[in-house]
């Protein structure tokens, strides 16, 4: 079940990766990875490349800015996440998934 409070850096982020997965087709598997284990590496790219994708679906545009929000601006993306940080990371993905596939 997906938790909207839950702030963890990895949460976050698998969140975030499974919304632009879903709307852009992204499926390198390289991505994943350094999504999962050094974010600041994964996802500047992953966001531009999803632009046009976001652009027209604006619900998950409007869910991209929310868990972007959730975020720390003064720490953005780390360089890498902790091992307890990466299985974060797939409970927000597997979570977000799980609520998406509701709508």
């Amino acid at each position: 079940m997906l938790n909207q409070d839950n702030d963890n850096i990895g949460y976050l982020c698998g969140r975030l990766y499974y919304v632009l997965e879903s709307c852009d087709g992204i499926s390198e598997g390289y991505m994943v990875e350094e999504a999962s284990t050094r974010p600041v590496h994964g996802f500047p790219s992953l966001i531009n490349r999803s632009q046009r994708a976001l652009a027209k679906n604006k619900s998950k545009d409007k869910l991209v800015t929310e868990i972007i929000g959730k975020i720390d601006a003064t720490t953005a993306f780390p360089e890498n996440l902790s091992m307890l940080d990466q299985g974060q990371f797939w409970f927000g993905y597997f979570a977000q998934r799980t609520d998406l596939g509701k709508e």
